[in-house]
């Protein structure tokens, strides 16, 4: 069912409380896909910079540079742009861990169901515009429903991702 919904929607999220294998069911539906597979947990720290891009300082005998770091949604995007004929997957652990409006900032707009081609082009990091994400692009979050942080999980996140709950057993 979940699998069914991924290929819908595209844009998933698996809820339930802890133990009830959301993470595992996730990677297994990867296999499944036969997807190249980009994964990463959130927490109350995560930025866009983790996430999207950012700067990071980089310290060395001759003073402080910074490099520009590249997070997973941007390597997946890229990848999915770059293999149109393979299935990229981006699972996200723990969702509802982190302030989704700092993380995903700008690109939460590209994650409305049934979009048609966005006449607004998002800059995700330099050299990488996009208006849509792929087609061959999937998005799985895991969100444990004992967590506390559950409130930050607004009806814009709820209205852009098909939802599926994981009862214990």
């Amino acid at each position: 069912t979940i699998e069914e919904l991924l290929m819908q929607r595209r844009f998933v999220v698996i809820q339930g409380p802890p133990g009830t294998g959301k993470t595992r069911i996730s990677k297994t539906i990867a296999k499944t896909l036969q997807a190249k597979t980009y994964f990463t947990q959130f927490h109350a720290e995560t930025s866009y910079s983790d996430f999207i891009y950012g700067i990071r300082p980089d310290i060395n005998k001759d003073g402080l540079k910074y490099t520009e770091y590249i997070g997973c949604f941007t390597e997946a995007v890229r990848y999915a742009r770059q293999h149109p004929d393979e299935n990229t997957l981006l699972i996200v652990d723990e969702i509802n861990r982190a302030n989704l409006s700092n993380v995903l900032g700008p690109v939460f707009y590209l994650f409305e169901h049934n979009m048609d081609v966005a006449n607004t082009e998002i800059e995700i990091a330099p050299g990488l515009t996009v208006n849509e994400l792929p087609h061959n692009f999937y998005f799985i979050a895991t969100m444990n429903t004992a967590d506390r942080s559950l409130a930050v999980v607004d009806f814009a996140l709820r209205r852009r991702f098909a939802w599926y709950t994981l009862k214990p057993r």
